[in-house]
């Protein structure tokens, strides 16, 4: 199958599935390589572990013999009493234990890593029997004669610690030379393995070179070599060959572009054809639109005349607009003076109504004293009845001061009597203030109703006076506007003479189209 065939875009993407392919296969085979080298890497770890260990457990082994073949000195050079001997003997017995226990697991761990554990045994197998040989010296030991008793027991077990003490240290040595042995080959496994992937990583980038630029040399030539067609065909249409034949095949974009280039000469036909003709009706039309001039110019001057007539008409209403506007600027001030007055009418009803509630205060505290004073008149009353009562029993001796308590008790009646009267007027008076008052009070709040209502005309007048402003403003600008028309009727007029001498330069240019349409050669 032509790759014209196919779309420009699916032959980019083929070509970076490929370049992308082999980028994964690339990157999955270094990937593998990692993960290969990352399994040993951690092989060799673990491994170095257990061989450490192994080495610790070995070492630490050799460390105790050697403190228990010291304990054993101490227990035959200082043992002179039982205490000293009982501590140096379990001493001795404890590094034994824990040369037994350490050569012990290092026989499990070296089963659990596959190797032979023999050696181990037979190292563990030797020390523990040294040491019952020297415990079974150690029988022959007598405290009441310690350094005698001790060179006996050491000539018994002289010597027999050597052959145990030498497996020990080869057993230490095999154990460190073995790790460093299996070290070093999982190391080489590594790099081998390394090396390896690393090779097929180069044997891979080299293929997928040489197939991608292989693939991208013929993509670029199967959307070059079509570019290059279209690039003459727009050679030829520049110098005015609109005659050549082309080809299109194929589904892709450029095939569309050079079908699209097939077209446009067709197009490019088309025009130059109609142009021909349209060169010759323009000459025609010219003369046409120089008559049309003439009579546009005498009807532009008619409208011209019109327009000044009702330029004047719009001065005359714009005088009377400003004229109300000024007026409803006086009316605006008129209602401001309303306004100030209103409200000084306001302020003095305001003080009326609190001269009231000053004098209806003062005429309740004048019944509060009447009231006083009817109660002294009671208790005066009270007092000269006591009196005339106690006159009376005094017999002649008190008939005197009964006629004193007899006038005392009439003046104090007549005093009642008048209280209660002035009383009863201070009411009326306070039931007269309190009606006042609330008229007062009505007084004011139509007053200040009559203030919101002059302010309220106050805004209306400002309005008015504002809308009176923006119409004469308005109307000025109608003027300016018709002044402008005005203008631009004159510019027409004068737009209208140019346009007959277009209209002559027009059929010559006309005529030089027609003789430019001719370089096409269709």
């Amino acid at each position: 199958m032509s790759l014209n065939q196919v779309s420009i875009g699916t032959r980019i993407a083929a070509l970076a599935a490929l370049l992308l392919l082999i980028t994964l296969l690339v990157g999955g085979l270094g990937w593998m390589a990692m993960r290969n080298s990352a399994h040993h890497i951690e092989q060799a770890h673990a491994m170095s572990q257990e061989h450490a260990h192994a080495i610790d457990l070995a070492r630490s082994a050799q460390v105790s013999f050697k403190i228990q073949v010291q304990e054993w000195k101490n227990l035959l050079l200082r043992s002179h009493q039982s205490e000293a001997h009982d501590k140096y003997r379990k001493a001795f017995e404890k590094e034994g234990a824990e040369v037994a226990a350490r050569l012990t697991e290092l026989e499990t761990l070296y089963g659990q890593m596959g190797l032979d554990t023999a050696p181990v045994k037979a190292s563990r197998e030797s020390l523990a029997a040294l040491q019952q040989s020297y415990l079974a010296a150690l029988k022959g030991f007598d405290l009441a004669d310690p350094s005698g008793s001790a060179q006996a027991v050491d000539k018994a077990v002289k010597g027999r610690d050597r052959e145990p003490t030498a497996q020990l240290d080869k057993l230490v040595a095999a154990v460190f030379e073995l790790s460093q042995q299996r070290q070093a080959s999982a190391q080489a496994a590594a790099q081998a393995a390394t090396a390896q992937v690393l090779s097929g990583i180069g044997v891979l980038l080299v293929i997928g070179l040489a197939v991608g630029s292989a693939a991208s040399w013929l993509i670029l030539r199967s959307i070059t070599r079509p570019l290059g067609e279209v690039l003459q065909a727009a050679a030829d249409v520049a110098a005015g060959r609109l005659d050549r034949q082309l080809n299109a095949q194929g589904r892709d974009e450029l095939s569309h572009l050079v079908a699209t280039v097939i077209r446009m000469n067709e197009s490019l036909r088309g025009v130059v054809t109609q142009v021909r003709t349209s060169a010759e009706t323009v000459a025609h039309a010219s003369h046409e639109i120089a008559v049309g001039n003439q009579d546009l110019s005498l009807r532009t001057e008619q409208q011209a005349s019109r327009l000044q007539e009702t330029a004047a008409s719009v001065e005359q209403l714009s005088a009377g607009v400003q004229q109300s506007a000024s007026h409803a600027a006086q009316a605006g001030q008129l209602a401001d003076q309303a306004t100030v007055v209103a409200e000084r009418g306001g302020a003095v009803v305001g003080q009326v109504v609190e001269t009231m509630g000053a004098i209806h205060a003062s005429s309740r505290k004048i019944a509060d004293i009447i009231g006083v004073i009817d109660g002294i008149a009671f208790q005066t009353n009270i007092l000269a009845l006591n009196a005339a009562v106690e006159a009376a029993r005094a017999g002649e001796q008190g008939r005197g001061f009964a006629v004193v308590a007899s006038e005392v008790r009439a003046l104090a009646q007549r005093s009642a009597t008048a209280a209660r009267e002035i009383k009863d007027l201070i009411q009326g008076s306070v039931s007269s203030v309190e009606r006042g008052n609330g008229l007062v009070a009505e007084a004011g709040q139509t007053i200040l109703d009559a203030v919101e209502a002059v302010r309220r005309v106050q805004q209306v007048v400002a309005e008015i006076s504002t809308s009176a402003r923006e119409q004469a403003s308005g109307i000025g600008q109608i003027s300016e506007a018709v002044s402008a028309i005005d203008e631009t009727m004159q510019q027409n007029a004068a737009m209208v003479e140019e346009a007959a001498a277009a209209a002559a330069s027009l059929r010559q240019q006309s005529e030089s189209l027609r003789g430019a349409v001719a370089f096409f050669q269709v």
